[in-house]
């Protein structure tokens, strides 16, 4: 049972960053990168792939990007998207989440203002923390 498990350990290193994950769509683009739904070669599961282009950033803007991972990986909650794992290739930070197949709070928001509807109160409370926190973490840096 051991070697197996050694033998799954090995096949996990050996692929890894791009080359563990195939993309199948385009899911959104900014000004610092893009996100991509990927399919993962390990599991067969889908995940959200987010691309952070660092050659047009500045030293505080990766900084800021580095910190966003390390943020990831302490959060946790039902709101929350899951952070996976991260690895830098060539001059990219690469992200892989946890893919959202109903869409985004953006998104949200944004099917909300199209049927002029306000969001209910329970949903906007359970995304508050959330904003408070970003908000801080980006104000102390």
């Amino acid at each position: 049972m051991l070697k197996e498990l050694a033998k799954h350990a090995g096949e996990r290193r050996r692929e890894s960053g791009h080359a563990a994950y195939t993309k199948i769509q385009r899911l959104g683009a900014g000004s610092a990168g893009s996100v991509h739904l990927v399919k993962s070669s390990l599991d067969g599961k889908f995940y959200a792939l987010k691309v952070i282009e660092f050659k047009t950033m500045s030293p505080l803007q990766r900084k800021q990007a580095e910190n966003e991972i390390s943020l990831l990986k302490v959060l946790n909650g039902p709101n929350i998207i899951k952070y996976y794992e991260s690895f830098r290739e060539g001059d990219a930070l690469n992200i892989i989440m946890e893919y959202a197949e109903n869409g985004s709070i953006h998104d949200k928001i944004e099917e909300h203002k199209l049927k002029g509807e306000y969001i209910p109160n329970e949903k906007v409370l359970s995304c508050i923390d959330i904003v408070i926190l970003r908000f801080w973490t980006g104000c102390h840096r």
